[in-house]
């Protein structure tokens, strides 16, 4: 997609290595990449395929900076569950719609979905050392004062199965 590194970003997703990680500012040397399709259906996240690709992938810095902010994140994890790269996802579950109303100022409106569902996808560097990628969630703390609580949706393995390619 032509333009910034932002909008970039926003088609695929960038990573910088966390605090975990070692090497160069801008993380460990991409393989290339991989694709990933996930299919979700409330709080349940599968995936559905898994395509390496010939692609750079761009880094995020935001993912680095808003490690304990609010929201989803993508993290492409070595051994010991080593965070290699973070990205910050903008809302790959849906869980509103927006919708037409009748009110005369405000044509759209959200509302929340009572089960979501939909397709999303990532593309995610092919990193040596990465074993999988975790989508985490970050949810808004019981207590106030406290960071946000982690939760992992998902784990992916990164190696040994491809299921867009048959593998």
């Amino acid at each position: 997609m032509p333009g910034s590194c932002r909008a970039r970003r926003a088609a695929s997703w960038g990573c910088v290595m966390s605090e975990a990680g070692t090497g160069s500012p801008t993380g460990p040397e991409p393989r290339g990449a991989v694709r990933l399709i996930f299919q979700y259906e409330g709080d349940e996240v599968r995936l559905v395929s898994s395509r390496h690709i010939d692609k750079v992938v761009p880094p995020d810095d935001e993912a680095e900076t808003d490690e304990e902010r609010q929201g989803f994140y993508a993290e492409v994890r070595g051994a010991y569950d080593r965070v290699l790269r973070r990205r910050l996802l903008h809302a790959p579950v849906r869980r509103d719609a927006e919708v037409f109303t009748d009110e005369g100022d405000r044509a759209l409106s959200r509302i929340p979905v009572e089960r979501p569902s939909g397709v999303f996808s990532l593309v995610v560097p092919d990193l040596e050392e990465a074993d999988y990628v975790a989508l985490v969630e970050r949810r808004e703390p019981d207590r106030p004062g406290f960071a946000a609580l982690p939760s992992e949706l998902i784990r992916v393995p990164l190696r040994g199965t491809d299921p867009g390619d048959g593998s």
